[in-house]
């Protein structure tokens, strides 16, 4: 499944139901995620992609949309190339098996929050995080390049880790936590 255009998601969840699935939101595309304490996931022992290339937003809800839930067997990852928007609520991205490989934007605003959860997310050249609302780190980041969080509250947490020898930093008005015992292999 492609968008190109518009799409917007305002109630329900998405469940893949038969085989592995592929969803690419392409450049132009905006992906509207209007719905609260909902899922886009496969049906347990299937594959998702979300291939986000465009404009991912979270808006109109404040509950938590997950994607790419783990539910114990099969692959699932969620890619951000483009532009990742958490307008309100809480937008949780989750991979299993599967490395995510993130080299978009992430944007989040004042009070919604963006959280990495389960699998590892990759970091890599381009990545970029905007706003002033707050990032969770709930699972293994292997950083390919610096990371700057610019005014956003971000905190590392349960299974977090991180790997690469790269930057985390933040500008004035921003926050790192770490709430739990870990190494960071490059610097503060």
């Amino acid at each position: 499944w492609e968008n190109a255009g518009a799409a917007t998601w305002t109630d329900g969840s998405i469940l893949v139901d038969s085989g592995s699935a592929t969803f690419v939101n392409l450049a132009g595309g905006v992906f509207d995620i209007q719905a609260g304490g909902r899922q886009f996931t496969d049906s347990c022992g299937q594959g998702l992609v979300i291939e986000n290339l465009g404009t991912l937003r979270k808006s109109g809800s404040t509950g938590t949309v997950t994607l790419g839930v783990n539910c114990g067997s099969g692959d699932k990852v969620v890619h951000n190339r483009g532009l990742v928007e958490v307008q309100t609520g809480t937008l949780r991205l989750s991979t299993q098996t599967l490395s995510a490989d993130h080299t978009g934007t992430f944007a989040i605003a004042d009070g919604a929050t963006l959280v990495f959860n389960q699998g590892t997310h990759a970091f890599n050249t381009g990545v970029s995080f905007t706003g002033v609302g707050a990032v969770s780190f709930q699972a293994a980041i292997a950083l390919g390049a610096n990371l700057d969080f610019d005014t956003l509250k971000v905190v590392f947490e349960n299974s977090a880790s991180v790997s690469g020898a790269f930057e985390l930093a933040n500008a004035p008005g921003g926050t790192i936590t770490f709430d739990k015992s870990m190494t960071v292999p490059g610097s503060l």
